[in-house]
């Protein structure tokens, strides 16, 4: 069976996970298109569904997988009208139509034996989803051998009545759409979309088993997207897999590297979208933070602004979310571990067990001067950064299940960008620091006084972030080293404020200058995937 949408390797064009959104109202944009004077008031009267409409307007505008899907469901549409026309003049001629013999046999029937005590074929108006009823009063006295003429020609209106009743119920499940919704009564949690079946993540990638690219994200040279990009520094090869609007905000790639959940809020609706790589989409009342993943991928956790806390199940997809019985103030989320999900406010980390309906918020930091917090992979120890006196970012380590104030000072002038493994079951922070000296960045790591690389960006670089304070500064997500602490990725800024793209081989020391996609900079570094261009 072909699916409700089409495939966008029948085009090779990157998938969008919009597709289903195209599938879903395609009727309701196609009689939009159709009105001289376009009113979307009088087509749809759900107001959320005006409001996914008007977006899908201005999507279909620039997203050329969406115009594919509509453009197939359009010819596929025109065929079933085709088949079922033909189908009702094949049926024509084979079985005539019974309407003028039913008239006639109720015309030669004695008026006398219908008492007048008889009600009338009453027809119920009821949605095409059900059968229209009829009732019929047993006759208070009539002749039995009328009884089997009367009942004869009331059965053939019954079933003239059942004919036409089918063939609306028909046409009404032939424009039901190929993604599934669902409503819950929670006034958090407004419905959810999922494909019938996993969709393929692109025509131009495949799953590897080894950390091969890296998520970055830019804006479309219009400004009116944010196209998400899937790069190879190996090959230099760069491949499209989302184009969303330009308000959307990519939270996190799945543990597994197969995966990612980016968000939306619609001002409009008052209503956040979270959409997966994989089809997914679920909408919440509200707007909401950023999805972090459980740590094995079978949940990913969110919040609202009203304190909320929502579980979704990422392995059952018919499954809606969980309202957990906790509520949070947070602005933004970190990480989850062990039955606690960490997030944070203001300045300050904190946590609560999501597992435990009576547990209470704890507070893990007071104080840190970064947005970014990195867990130990075998402990429970985090670090961060905070200012000296000097203004410089000092890491700090926060001992797991100790109060704030036992934080501690690991290492000056640094900024945490990942682990590296030492050995079985011991890992290093691998970090980055601005030589004043050099006026380049050191690459170090926390259980070596040695520099693991010296002046990582070859000279070329005075800041590592976009529209930089001063020299020397590092922001989150312009470097990506992968989860084996083995390749960097890493992006920053000159004197003449160039954006320059460079991978780097930690086991080798070879830097590698990389061509940044579509000529567009500066760039957002996401994380590493498991997804290799083609």
């Amino acid at each position: 069976m072909k699916e409700s949408y089409p495939n966008p390797q029948s085009f090779n064009l990157p998938l969008c996970p919009m597709s289903a959104t195209c599938a879903r109202y395609f009727d309701e944009v196609e009689a939009l298109h159709a009105q001289a004077a376009p009113n979307l008031s009088g087509v749809v009267g759900n107001a959320g569904d005006r409001e996914q409409i008007a977006l899908l307007q201005e999507h279909l505008r620039t997203c050329k997988t969406c115009q594919a899907t509509m453009a197939t469901l359009r010819k596929k549409r025109k065929q079933q009208r085709q088949a079922l026309q033909q189908y009702l003049a094949e049926g024509e001629v084979a079985v005539p139509s019974t309407t003028a013999s039913i008239l006639a046999a109720l015309r030669s029937e004695p008026q006398s034996l219908f008492p007048t005590t008889i009600d009338a074929v009453e027809e119920v108006n009821v949605p095409v989803a059900a059968r229209p009823p009829i009732y019929i009063q047993k006759p208070q006295s009539a002749a039995r051998r009328s009884r089997k003429s009367a009942g004869l020609a009331f059965a053939l209106v019954a079933a003239a009545v059942l004919i036409v009743s089918s063939m609306q119920l028909f046409a009404h499940f032939a424009h039901q759409p190929g993604a599934q919704s669902s409503q819950v009564s929670s006034p958090g949690y407004a419905h959810k979309k999922v494909p019938e079946k996993t969709v393929p993540l692109s025509a131009s990638v495949h799953k590897t088993t080894t950390w091969s690219s890296v998520v970055m994200t830019h804006f479309s040279a219009d400004g009116k997207n944010m196209i998400v990009e899937n790069y190879d520094p190996a090959r230099k090869r760069s491949v499209p897999l989302v184009t969303a609007a330009n308000t959307a905000t990519v939270d996190s790639v799945s543990h597994a590297g197969d995966n990612l959940i980016y968000h939306i809020y619609n001002r409009n609706a008052q209503q956040t979208i979270y959409t997966f790589l994989s089809g997914e989409q679920y909408y919440f009342n509200g707007r909401g933070l950023n999805a972090v993943w459980s740590t094995d991928d079978s949940s990913v956790f969110l919040a609202t602004n009203d304190g909320s806390l929502w579980k979704v199940d990422t392995k059952d997809r018919d499954k809606d979310p969980t309202r957990l019985a906790q509520t949070i103030q947070a602005d933004k989320l970190a990480f989850y571990r062990n039955h606690f999900l960490y997030y944070m406010r203001a300045q300050g980390l904190y946590r609560i067990n999501v597992d435990d309906d009576q547990s209470q918020e704890q507070q893990v930091v007071s104080q840190a001067d970064s947005r970014v917090f990195w867990m130990d992979p075998i402990s429970e120890n985090i670090y961060y950064v905070k200012k000296n006196t000097a203004a410089q970012q000092d890491i700090y380590m926060h001992p797991g299940n100790t109060p704030p104030s036992a934080d501690y000072v690991v290492q000056s002038n640094g900024t945490p960008i990942g682990y590296s493994r030492d050995a079985a079951n011991t890992w290093s922070i691998v970090y980055v620091s601005w030589n004043q000296g050099t006026g380049g960045f050191d690459l170090k790591k926390t259980s070596s006084s040695e520099v693991l690389l010296s002046d990582i960006m070859g000279g070329q670089a005075k800041a590592l972030c976009n529209n930089p304070p001063a020299d020397g500064a590092i922001c989150d997500n312009s470097l990506a080293l992968s989860p084996t602490g083995r390749q960097l990725v890493v992006g920053g800024t000159n004197q003449a404020q160039v954006y320059q793209l460079w991978s780097i081989d930690l086991t080798s020391g070879t830097r590698t200058s990389l061509t940044v996609p579509a000529g567009q900079g500066p760039l957002q570094l996401i994380g590493w995937d498991k997804l290799l261009a083609n």
